[in-house]
């Protein structure tokens, strides 16, 4: 470990929801430096850090009324730190300056109770910023924090982030109403639903690759969709519960489960194809992260009735690392366990619209 930095001493938000933590929100980095997000005293506090680990500035944002506790990350634009802050007092959104600290703009969302982390993407030959929830999918001006439009159809609560793919912008909600939505965003013309589904994702986000989409509901059923006319090709039960984002490398993808399984399968819209999984630990809620050709996963266990936490550090060359720890070399029996026809459990059809 390089260095442990103490942000907050006390006062943060203890209200949140069992499967939620003070310190869901992932970092930023722009090379320079580390930016980091805690809700503090019915605050949201963001805080910048050098790459030795002294902390630079930290500023308030906004005001904070937790209900299930803060959890959407902040992502970086230009000169600008972004985040989302929907809390039970009234949402809003707002671009901070990521050299000083000071809040560039701000713009008031119609949203309460939505947790997810906005994206940005180029369509229509500009860079959008994309925020999912309050019964709606809206568009902004990422250095402005301008408002371009609205499509209702998402329910109130989103916690995965937006995803897009050949100008069409994918995201999916959660209960009440749950639906995933597409919408085509072309020059010169206004964004049209393209296609929807009552099968959604509530808290993983969704996963796109050459023209199709990839699906992990929080319950565990696996789908694969074409992007543009909203056909599915399968769907597969996965097994337990999800919480954690489905992530590409090469042609695989990884996800795991809430008890602690990292299942590979193909990127493949022919059948699911599963190559292997996983076990670490018996509690995962983060997304695994993949860089260098490695892969990086969080887990928890609670062996023994004494919970601990693990960060594994897997690939060729590296050897596997907790924490910045040596760890004894797991055998390739525990960690993998090769599959040529699992007979995973189908799940219930998704219910389909034709294109409008």
């Amino acid at each position: 470990m390089a260095w442990i930095t103490r942000v907050h001493g006390g006062g943060l938000e203890s209200n949140v929801h069992s499967k939620n933590s003070q310190a869901t929100s992932t970092v930023v980095c722009d090379l320079e430096r580390v930016f980091a997000v805690f809700a503090f005293d019915s605050r949201v506090q963001l805080t910048a850090l050098d790459l030795n680990g002294n902390i630079l500035w930290t500023k308030t944002v906004g005001p904070y009324q937790s209900k299930f506790g803060y959890s959407s990350s902040p992502l970086l634009y230009g000169p600008l730190v972004i985040m989302s802050v929907d809390h039970s007092g009234g949402g809003y959104l707002a671009g901070v300056n990521r050299y000083t600290g000071d809040i560039h703009w701000r713009t008031a969302q119609p949203t309460t109770g939505s947790y997810g982390t906005p994206s940005i993407h180029k369509v229509a030959g500009k860079d959008t910023l994309f925020v999912a929830g309050g019964n709606e999918l809206a568009a902004f001006e990422p250095l402005t924090g301008k408002r371009l439009w609205g499509i209702k159809g998402l329910s109130e609560d989103c916690v995965g982030s937006p995803v897009e793919t050949n100008q069409t912008i994918i995201a999916s909600s959660g209960p009440p109403g749950r639906e995933t939505q597409a919408v085509k965003i072309m020059e010169n013309s206004q964004p049209v639903k393209q296609w929807r589904s009552s099968m959604s994702s509530y808290v993983p986000s969704l996963l796109v690759h050459d023209g199709l989409l990839f699906q992990v509901t929080d319950n565990g059923t696996g789908s694969c969709w074409d992007v543009e006319t909203g056909k599915m090709y399968w769907e597969k039960r996965l097994g337990g519960e999800f919480s954690s984002s489905p992530v590409l490398s090469g042609d695989h993808i990884y996800v795991s489960n809430e008890g602690g399984v990292t299942q590979v399968f193909k990127a493949s819209k022919e059948k699911f194809q599963l190559v292997s999984r996983n076990a670490l630990g018996d509690e995962q809620m983060a997304s695994p992260a993949i860089c260098g050709g490695r892969i990086y996963i969080r887990a928890a266990s609670s062996a023994g009735g004494s919970r601990s936490e693990r960060l594994y550090c897997i690939g060729e060359g590296g050897g596997d690392q907790i924490s910045g720890r040596p760890v004894p070399e797991a055998k390739s029996e525990d960690l993998t366990e090769k599959i040529e026809d699992p007979k995973a459990e189908q799940g219930g059809k998704a219910e389909e619209q034709a294109p409008k």
